[in-house]
Order: C-alpha cells, then sequence, then structure tokens
C-alpha cells in the first residue's frame, strides 16, 4: 500500500474521531486535535525545506539544535493542551513538561541516534513513522483505552497523528541517512522508542515522587 494511501486513511479516520469529539460536546480535545496537528505539524511540513534551511543557517541543525528545537515543542505542546483544558501527563504544567521532555528523549533519542541512521524514509514516511510510538504512550498512559475496544479506535488516529504532527519540525534538524528498507523501519519505530521511554518514565516518576 502506498504511503499517501496510508495518510489518506489515517487522517479520514482522525477527522471521524475528531467529529465524534464535537458531537460529543467535547470541545477541548476537539480543537486541540484539529489545530495541534495543523499548527505543529501539516503548516511546518509544507514549508520544511525553508525551515530545515534556517536551523543550518542559525546553527541548530546538529544533535544539540534537535533536542533544543524538540523541548521548545514539547513546551509549546503540553502547555496548548493544558491551556485548553486537556488532561496532561501531570495536573502541574511545568512537573509535566519536565515528565513528558524526559519520557520522550527515548523517542527522540532513538531517532536521532539510531533509526535516522538505519533506515531509509521519505519525509511522509518517516512523520508517520515517527508517529507510532505515539499510540503505545497513550495506551500505556491512559489504560481505560484498551478495556474498551471503542476507545481503542478513538485513541489510535488521534495519538499516531499528534505526534507526527510533534516531530515535524524536529525532524529538520536532522538528516535521515539510512539505506535500509521495507516494513521493519516501522516495526522498529513503533517499539524501540516507546521499549527506551520505560526505563526513562520509571526514572522520572521515581525522581518527582509521583504516585501512580
Amino acid at each position: 500500500m502506498k504511503i499517501s494511501t496510508i495518510w489518506k486513511i489515517l487522517i479520514g479516520w482522525f477527522l471521524i474521531v475528531c467529529l465524534i469529539f464535537l458531537i460529543a460536546k467535547n470541545y477541548s480535545v476537539f480543537v486541540f486535535g484539529i489545530t495541534a496537528p495543523l499548527i505543529l505539524g501539516l503548516l511546518p511540513y509544507f514549508y520544511r525545506n525553508n525551515i530545515k534551511n534556517f536551523f543550518k543557517r542559525v546553527g541548530l541543525h546538529n544533535v544539540w539544535g534537535f533536542f533544543l528545537v524538540a523541548f521548545i515543542i514539547t513546551v509549546l505542546e503540553e502547555s496548548y493542551c493544558y491551556i485548553l483544558g486537556n488532561e496532561v501527563a501531570y495536573p502541574v504544567l511545568s512537573v509535566d513538561v519536565f515528565l513528558v521532555f524526559i519520557i520522550w528523549l527515548g523517542w527522540f533519542g532513538t531517532w536521532y541516534f539510531w533509526i535516522s541512521k538505519k533506515y531509509s524514509f521519505t519525509s511522509a514516511e518517516a512523520i508517520l513513522a515517527a508517529g507510532l510510538p505515539g499510540v503505545l504512550y497513550e495506551y500505556v498512559s491512559k489504560p481505560e483505552f484498551l478495556a474498551n475496544p471503542l476507545g481503542v479506535l478513538i485513541a489510535f488516529p488521534l495519538s499516531a497523528v499528534i505526534y507526527s504532527a510533534i516531530f515535524v519540525i524536529p525532524m529538520q534538524t536532522l538528516d535521515i541517512r539510512g539505506k535500509k528498507t521495507g516494513w521493519r523501519k516501522y516495526f522498529d519505530s513503533l517499539v524501540i522508542p516507546f521499549l527506551i521511554s520505560l526505563p526513562l518514565a520509571i526514572a522520572a516518576i521515581l525522581l518527582l515522587g509521583i504516585k501512580v
């Protein structure tokens, strides 16, 4: 199946889910679901070459730039989610940002140091693959989804699209130089970042003294 077809299916599924939230009058999730991918993902994707060139000019097209930009995007995304009244990982925003970024270091770090150097991706493939761990993050942090088949169907496209959007701008600070192709790259993109994030999540929870 072509990557463009997969994206069309995912976005169609995502829009149906957003419509469900609108009908259910869950306006905070609806607004976040529509606007966050648009602001963080779709618009930057269309201007990705300009963004990449800008990062190169200001010296951010490197490992330090990647993690700095990733941190800024984390702050913006979590703050926007919090301001709209949606549930975040922790009710205190500063703690939430710290906790989420520590967990996401496994996600971002795996992409920078391993996946981007091992596998070959087009831009559309990379953004799709990068968003996949978000599904596991949400299922684990909100296990009530797994107890309800409808919850699984609702959470999957929402998580995949939003996490893909989060990755669009940081992706412009790195070069994807891998050579390997095939569907294994999607499996590794889904599983490896999540597994590396687990010990980071445990360490952050213990450090912050969060009760789970």
